[in-house]
């Protein structure tokens, strides 16, 4: 595992202890007036983009390791 993939999943896991911010965001999404905010839609939408930021890291490595192989 990259170091920066364990390092974006380290920082993850230290802002899930930052609920006031995600409260915060909450509380926006419900006082929308186009649309009732729900919960499990503001969970589903942060876990989205923590596996697309993954998926981009793990895609550019792969990319940087393949570049710069050293041969055997």
């Amino acid at each position: 595992m990259s170091v920066f993939i364990a390092l974006l999943k380290n920082t993850t896991v230290a802002a899930g202890f930052s609920i006031a911010e995600l409260a915060a965001l909450r509380a926006t999404i419900n006082d929308a007036p186009d649309r009732p905010g729900n919960p499990m839609e503001v969970l589903l939408w942060v876990a989205l983009v923590f596996v697309v930021l993954v998926f981009i890291m793990s895609a550019i490595q792969r990319y940087l390791e393949n570049r710069w192989r050293i041969a055997r």
